[in-house]
């Protein structure tokens, strides 16, 4: 995923009464909440991914399996945002 070009819409958060530490954290925390929506939009959030599974297969899935899914989604995330410190 690609980060947001901070420059480009410090215009946007100008008028806000915050250090400008905090108006950079906006955007990202905006950015990143549009990528969510984008992926959910095209059906690739990896929460979806995890429901598409047949739910006889789902009830199959071991539970290493399962913690592998979860580490992949943990991962993602990380890559996202990892000045931020990704999932929390």
């Amino acid at each position: 995923m690609s980060m947001p070009d901070i420059e480009k819409y410090r215009a946007d958060v100008a008028d806000i009464n915050l250090p400008q530490a905090l108006k950079d954290e906006m955007i990202r925390v905006v950015w990143r909440m549009m990528q969510d929506e984008i992926d959910r939009a095209y059906g690739t959030s990896p929460v979806q991914q995890i429901l598409h599974i047949k739910p006889e297969k789902r009830s199959k899935m071991d539970a290493e399996h399962a913690r592998f899914l979860l580490q992949s989604m943990k991962d993602k995330r990380a890559k996202r945002a990892p000045e931020c410190g990704g999932l929390r």
